[in-house]
């Protein structure tokens, strides 16, 4: 058996000239990158990372891109802002592939 978490995260940063309406959906509300990046680590750091060793084999992080009012993705609706630096998401995805 495989353990797999098919959904997570779902932190929202809303970008007004990057969105596609006014509206804003997600679990978590941020009003800035730093913010979001900081959420987006811990959550890893505290939760995802310390799985693997007890099975976790797959994450699904939702989701990449904004969709309408979904304002939860890595990437802008117009997909031309990746909201987290690059290099944070990268560091966080190889601590998933080389667990402590």
């Amino acid at each position: 058996r495989v353990l797999a978490l098919t959904e997570y995260g779902g932190y929202s940063l809303r970008l007004a000239d990057h969105s596609a309406t006014d509206r804003e959906f997600g679990y978590r509300r941020y009003r800035h990158a730093v913010a979001l990046t900081a959420a987006f680590q811990k959550l890893h750091t505290d939760q995802i990372i310390p799985a693997v060793p007890k099975g976790l084999a797959a994450t699904v992080y939702t989701q990449i891109s904004d969709v309408e009012d979904e304002t939860n993705g890595l990437l802008t609706y117009d997909r031309r802002v990746l909201k987290l630096p690059a290099r944070d998401v990268r560091a966080v995805v190889e601590r998933l592939r080389l667990p402590d």
